[in-house]
């Protein structure tokens, strides 16, 4: 160790003293029960100007002390545990042996007390006036560089006022302010307009002297109250440039920076440091390493040195630190760091670390790694950012809840340190000094690494910092998260509890740039649709043949398709839009299961809905207007369609039966508007009891259930309905097994009228009347037309309409005739329909969808249901639901909603459904054992 300039040898021997506490294990942390390394021998040089003294006592008593304690290792005679060399300060730079590890360099320069004119600009006051500090300001000429020190006060400058007194303040800066013109007049011989200010110079020969320790030495340790750190640390200055090119320099401002000893910590050696960063950035995928090394160095030193020289030792910090140099290399690219202060979170432990937190109500050591601070008028914008990295395909969802917690932590202390209102703090305006202290000394390495581009925007900055104290009291957060992953594909920005995540992959880091381990080119797992000038931040669609083609050829009736019927024009409704008749059947039935890609994990994973006879298949999606509902369920239909899937649609919205909507174009399903009537009668029904549910007296229940629904009846009323229906089929001749045909709806309102009057039931037929009177159902209907349709696939068009009862109803009808005629279809090892339902709230009271739900599977049925909420739906419907999608929901729906998933461990699920962004979703099926935030594709 070589010491230059120690003076008695104090400082060093308290320093020392603590070293070997801790090597000794005398240390706090005495929990270890592992056996500590012998201390380290120590071989002092001491480098003072003459006359020498004999002796230093500090490190005299230190050196007994050591002895004393016998500590363990062997050590010979000839080669001392613990020596000390006093030398003369000229032989710093010949040490025997050629080199040292550490150098420690105390108060070398010296100062000079001059008198400059009284420019007041800027402001050194703080606390009302009882805390002064001395300013810097620097320049590099060719003879060297110089450092001047002074008090700025001015009377009207932004200082907070005494809290005692406001009359104090101005008072306190009058008093400083006479003093300094005061010593000002004694300095410059009795000129008035004068203040002291103290001027530090390195010279060409110190400059050289310098280079000459760091050459010898591993690290050099510089104390000295007015060597500042533009020395080590201006890249923009000419001058300077390869200066801050060869040094490492670690440097934190503390509190005291202006009043007290400054600690730099520089060194030369380079060699290191890259070669730990060329490893990390060799396993994140990059390129020319020997060229990109020394950009990730220069990124990290606009933050600190010290993200630079934590990496020794550390692989794991490596990567972090090379993926930090690559955010702050895509932030300064896209214009993020213009008129911008960095504060690196981790340079900080004096505020964010454990032991801060400790006197702050947050317990927790999780903190972000980057601080962007914006200033405006009467407000701070404090921008929080933390940074991981990976190298493969990994958890996305639960990495970014867990840097949005470390974001968060951050800025609650953040807050509670600076901006805390009530209750307030005791001591707000030192620590509003503190952090003016902070900003003053990032500020100034801004302006040295080009963030700052011009005087005026400095000054304006610093100007508002000098405000912190008394004129800022607005705090506006933004959070931000990056997840560099080169071998991931671009993705949107994903917002989360108030924070942006924002993934980085090989285009971005080509646009940094950086080159990645494919060259000039994206990595080939990089969705090509994506261009380097593209932004990651566009709506993903699904790749093509991401779904497979259908394959099975057509099977008979009791396999993948209905029970074919015979259609005759006549048979037909009028239809708008697409005559049934000149719709082509499928190509081909669906294979056993049927596979729609939905969309894409955090991670770029896809996300798959397999549907067939096993299983869950039926699909639940919920989320409030206009999130992405009607996409998802548009991509499922053009999906199934594209696998010769029909489907059943009941179009409440009129979007699927338009010539130019997508499913018509993909699928060419048969319309149907309900206008025109449904192609069946409610009254189908059979003699036999061994029918079930096609029995004659079960569909008159059902039919007054659905009646009951529909129209808002009591269940007297519903008894009515029955009783009416009953009395019809007993006419034709059902309950004597002769029937001559079914009953009309003219005949069934006769029927409900007498019933009405006979049993002195009111309301019936006025609540009724829509169902009866607007011709939903005409006599002409077909018994056979609507099982042609559902083969060609079928979009019911309610929209017409116009009463909710009617289209209520035309869906309720709907569901109960294919509930009934699956029966008859028998069981199927593939799926023959798939049933349809957006805007399914409508439906929600249906009593025929949960139990199409619960046994429609094992028929070839697969229900999908869209639906805004969960109110009034039977439990059935979710229950049998086995994929679930949730896009977002507000509270307090998205407490119920979150109810049907498992969320991954420690996540507030509903809270995040509530954050979720227009085309994300909360995705689970019945594969997965905890839900995945994703983001669903586009229809095409």
């Amino acid at each position: 160790m070589n010491l230059v300039n120690p003076g008695v040898g104090a400082f060093a021997a308290e320093a020392l003293r603590g070293f070997y506490a801790v090597a000794k294990g005398d240390g706090d942390d005495d929990s270890s029960d592992e056996p500590q390394d012998a201390p380290p021998r120590l071989e002092l040089f001491a480098h003072i100007h003459p006359p020498l003294p004999s002796s230093m006592p500090p490190l005299t008593r230190l050196q007994q002390e050591l002895y004393e304690t016998r500590p363990r290792g062997r050590h010979h005679h000839l080669a001392p545990f613990f020596s000390i060399s006093i030398r003369p300060e000229d032989q710093t730079v010949n040490i025997p042996g050629g080199d040292v590890n550490v150098s420690l360099i105390m108060d070398r320069l010296q100062p000079e007390v001059v008198a400059v004119p009284d420019d007041a600009t800027g402001n050194s006051c703080s606390l009302g006036g009882l805390l002064v500090r001395m300013l810097p300001s620097f320049e590099a000429g060719p003879d060297g560089v110089r450092w001047q020190h002074r008090f700025r006060l001015a009377v009207d400058a932004h200082t907070a006022r005494h809290p005692t007194n406001k009359a104090f303040t101005p008072a306190l800066v009058n008093c400083h302010q006479s003093v300094l013109r005061g010593l000002g007049r004694i300095l410059n011989a009795g000129t008035s307009g004068y203040v002291p200010a103290v001027v530090v110079a390195v010279a060409s020969d110190e400059r050289r002297h310098l280079d000459a320790v760091h050459d010898l030495s591993d690290w050099v340790i510089t104390l000295d109250r007015f060597f500042g750190v533009e020395f080590y640390d201006a890249p923009s200055d000419p001058r300077l440039a390869e200066v801050a090119q060869k040094y490492l320099l670690d440097y934190a401002p503390e509190f005291l920076d202006g009043l007290g000893h400054r600690m730099l910590v520089t060194t030369t050696h380079r060699e290191e440091v890259e070669e730990i960063l060329a490893r990390a950035m060799t396993e994140l995928g990059f390129q020319h390493i020997e060229d990109s090394v020394g950009r990730v160095l220069r990124y990290l030193k606009t933050i600190s040195g010290r993200l630079a020289l934590r990496v020794l030792g550390d692989d794991g910090r490596a990567r972090e630190a090379v993926s930090l140099g690559v955010v702050a290399a895509y932030l300064e690219k896209s214009g993020e760091l213009n008129d911008s202060i960095l504060v690196p979170i981790d340079a900080h432990p004096e505020l964010f670390g454990p032991v801060a937190r400790k006197r702050t109500s947050q317990a927790s050591a999780s903190r972000c790694d980057l601080l962007r601070v914006q200033l405006r008028q009467n407000r701070l914008v404090a921008t929080f950012i933390e940074v991981k990295s990976r190298v493969a395909p990994a958890a996305s969802a639960e990495l970014a809840e867990r840097m949005v917690d470390q974001i968060e932590a951050t800025e609650r202390v953040f807050r509670e340190l600076f901006f805390q209102d009530t209750p307030a703090r005791v001591d707000q305006l030192l620590q509003r000094a503190r952090l003016a202290t902070i900003l003053h000394f990032y500020l100034r390495r801004a302006v040295r690494y080009g963030l700052i581009h011009d005087e005026e925007t400095r000054a304006r900055l610093s100007e508002a910092i000098e405000r912190l104290e008394s004129g800022i009291s607005q705090l506006r957060v933004l959070r931000w998260g990056f997840i560099v992953n080169l071998q991931g594909k671009p993705q949107r920005t994903l917002h989360l509890r108030d924070a942006e995540i924002r993934f980085l992959t090989a285009n971005d880091v080509l646009d940094a740039g950086f080159l990645t381990s494919s060259g000039d080119a994206p990595p080939t797992t990089v969705d090509s649709r994506y261009q380097p000038n593209q932004s990651p931040a566009q709506p993903m669609l699904a790749a093509e043949g991401s779904v497979p083609d259908a394959a099975a050829k057509t099977s008979g009736p009791g396999e993948g398709a209905l029970p074919r019927a015979s259609l005759s024009p006549d048979s037909l409704l009028p239809m708008p839009a697409n005559d049934p008749s000149s719709v082509a059947p499928m190509e081909a039935a669906p294979e056993t299961t049927t596979l729609v890609d939905l969309g894409q994990t955090l991670d770029g994973e896809p996300v798959l809905w397999r549907s067939g006879v096993k299983g869950s298949p039926h699909l639940f999606i919920v989320g409030i207007p206009g999130q992405g509902k009607s996409v998802t369920t548009t991509r499922i239909l053009c999906e199934l369609g594209r696998q010769g899937l029909p489907a059943l649609v009941i179009d409440f919205h009129g979007q699927f039966t338009k010539p130019e909507s997508l499913y018509n174009q993909v699928a060419h399903p048969a319309v149907l508007d309900a206008v025109h009537g449904l192609p069946f009668s409610p009254f189908e029904a059979e003699v036999n009891q061994s029918a079930g549910t096609n029995w004659w007296k079960s569909n008159c229940f059902a039919v007054a259930e659905i009646f009951q629904y529909v129209c808002g009846l009591g269940d007297m009323q519903r008894d009515v309905i029955y009783q009416a229906l009953g009395d019809c089929y007993v006419d034709l001749g059902f309950e004597a097994g002769v029937p001559e045909r079914l009953p009309t709806i003219a005949e069934f309102a006769k029927r409900l009228e007498e019933q009405e009057q006979e049993r002195k039931v009111s309301n019936v037929i006025a609540r009724c009347r829509p169902l009866l009177e607007f011709g939903l159902f005409p006599e002409s209907a077909s018994p056979d037309a609507l099982k042609g349709l559902l083969e060609r696939g079928l979009v019911v068009d309610v929209s017409h309409l116009g009463v909710e009862a009617l289209q209520l109803a035309a869906g309720a009808f709907l569901l109960r005739k294919v509930y009934k005629d699956m029966f008859l279809w028998g069981d199927t090892k593939r799926l023959r329909l798939a049933i349809v339902l957006d805007e399914a709230h409508r439906l929600a009271r249906d009593v025929t969808l949960p139990k199409i739900m619960k046994e429609g599977r094992k028929y070839g049925i697969v229900v999908v249901v869209a639906s805004q909420g969960l109110d009034d739906f039977h439990p059935d419907v979710v229950g049998n639901a086995g994929t679930k999608i949730v896009f977002r929901t507000n509270y307090p729906m998205s407490k119920r909603v979150a109810g049907f998933l498992r969320g991954p461990k420690g996540m507030d699920l509903p809270a995040a459904v509530e954050q979720l962004e227009v085309g994300e979703a909360f995705l689970q099926t019945p594969d997965m054992s905890a839900c995945t935030r994703s983001r669903m594709h586009e229809a095409k």
